[in-house]
Formats: structure tokens, C-alpha cells, sequence
């Protein structure tokens, strides 16, 4: 899980994402992939959670 500590840098890093900064996109991929593989992984393969979990993100804006 997230660190409370890290929470609001995690936050800052998303909204800075929804302006178009890549770094922060970059930084806030980073900081929840653990998060986001972790329950994919039970519902299915750990190959298949990496496609789910990377499918919203190729789909993003460049």
C-alpha cells in the first residue's frame, strides 16, 4: 500500500499528470504500480494483470 507520507506527492503527481507533465506520469505509474498489480494478480495471471493494468495507460494522451 501507499504511505500516508506519500500520499499527497503521489496526489501532486497525478493532477501535474492530468496537465500534461510526462515526469509526473512517469513518477505517479511508478509510485501505484505495485497498488494496482497486487489485486489484477488475484483475478488473474501475473502476465494478464500486467496487460490490464497497462491497457488505461496506452490509451492516454501523448
Amino acid at each position: 500500500m501507499v504511505k500516508e507520507n506519500g500520499d499527497a506527492k503521489i496526489t501532486a503527481w497525478a493532477l501535474d499528470a492530468g496537465r500534461g507533465y510526462r515526469e509526473a506520469l512517469t513518477r505517479f505509474v511508478r509510485a501505484t504500480q505495485r497498488d494496482v498489480l497486487r489485486p489484477l494478480a488475484h483475478l488473474a495471471s501475473p502476465a494478464e494483470a500486467e496487460d490490464l493494468a497497462s491497457s488505461p495507460l496506452s490509451s492516454c494522451p501523448r
